[in-house]
């Protein structure tokens, strides 16, 4: 089979590889759709700093080569079942589906309360497993979740980047609250996810969103957003506490280095007592004004992947068409042309980047 194989940061190599061999309880899926996730960009960008690249460089002379295929927001048919699961799980063969990636062992104390997302345990499909940027991927028949025929493969890849948004929703604790005003700092996928959920699953009156790109928050405004603002082009905070005086909560989703600015902005425009979740992932150490978090009683709160019932309430939501997946989608290519895929996502001018393994150039 074809596959996008992953040695490190700025390598990798589209390779022929054996189709993959199912254990027991393991199915085996033919990839039609898989997105590219921010954090497969942060194990691809190399470093800017060129201390870190020399040590990286070193690192890299030193050790074996990290060897795996990245992608976990992968939805395909099931073409094969291992020996258990043809005997009992409710899966067969000819079945869309799309996968929960975290691989978890069940019995901890966390898996046991339905936090699966915190296993110490846990291998995550396209990291410390193989992943979806390859015409074929095997993952436990408990990961699989079956596609409504109303949701199309490339509507399928992205459920599971709506889990997410959504445990990020609910670590906020704003479901069962009143609030008026949030604000969304990226207005990425998970940005724009975010947005989605307060609209249709809250009772929000006021969603502002930031972003250095004007198309993104054309597409915010279309999805709900109250009102938007480019940050390369005003000074986000200033204009936020201007217009908007009294903000509850604050989601960022940008991470990365940019999060050194972004949740300076979040402290600065959050209410007393007002809640932080960190979304976007954090690659860089922040030195944070703790001083006025601690004076403003804010609460800061983080969102790391999301739970299987996150997952499955995310998928729902979908089915019932409360949320758009399709918008977000803005660039398509074929397995063969990944890393023109990859070069795309990381000029920061995409949001959702999908991979289709069987397509043709």
């Amino acid at each position: 089979m074809k596959a996008c194989v992953y040695y490190r940061p700025g390598k990798i190599s589209l390779e022929d590889l054996p189709k993959p061999e199912l254990n027991p309880e393991d199915v085996l899926i033919r990839v039609e759709a898989c997105g590219i996730c921010g954090s497969d960009l942060h194990l691809l960008r190399p470093p800017s700093n060129t201390v870190k690249r020399l040590k990286l460089l070193v690192r890299n002379m030193l050790t074996k080569p990290h060897k795996v295929i990245l992608g976990h927001e992968i939805s395909g048919y099931v073409e094969e079942l291992g020996e258990k699961v043809k005997t009992g799980a409710p899966v067969n063969i000819g079945d869309r589906v799309t996968i929960y990636p975290n691989i978890t062992c069940g019995l901890c104390d966390f898996c046991r309360i339905g936090y699966e997302n915190m296993c110490a345990s846990s291998k995550a499909v396209g990291r410390e497993l193989h992943g979806g940027f390859a015409e074929y991927v095997v993952v436990p028949h408990k990961n699989i979740m079956k596609l409504p025929t109303n949701l199309s493969f490339e509507e399928g890849a992205l459920i599971e980047p709506l889990g997410c948004a959504l445990h990020a929703v609910k670590n906020t604790n704003i479901l069962s609250e009143k609030i008026k005003t949030s604000v969304i700092l990226g207005a990425g996928t998970m940005g724009l996810l975010i947005l989605q959920l307060l609209r249709t699953e809250t009772e929000v009156e006021n969603v502002v969103m930031t972003d250095i790109y004007d198309f993104k928050l054309r597409l915010a405004e279309e999805l709900g957003a109250t009102m938007t603002f480019n940050a390369r082009h005003v000074n986000v905070s200033e204009e936020i506490k201007r217009k908007f005086p009294s903000v509850d909560a604050v989601f960022e989703c940008v991470g990365g280095h940019a999060a050194i600015e972004t949740l300076h902005q979040a402290i600065r425009v959050v209410k007393p007592r007002g809640k932080i979740c960190l979304v976007g992932a954090l690659t860089t150490a922040v030195r944070l004004r703790l001083g006025e978090v601690h004076s403003k009683e804010i609460t800061i709160v983080s969102s790391y992947a999301s739970t299987y019932k996150d997952q499955l309430e995310a998928l729902t939501l979908a089915a019932k068409r409360k949320i758009q997946l399709k918008p977000l989608i803005t660039h398509r290519f074929p397995l063969a042309r990944i890393r023109e895929a990859f070069r795309e996502a990381l000029k920061g001018t995409s949001i959702k980047v999908v991979i289709y393994p069987h397509q043709a150039m």
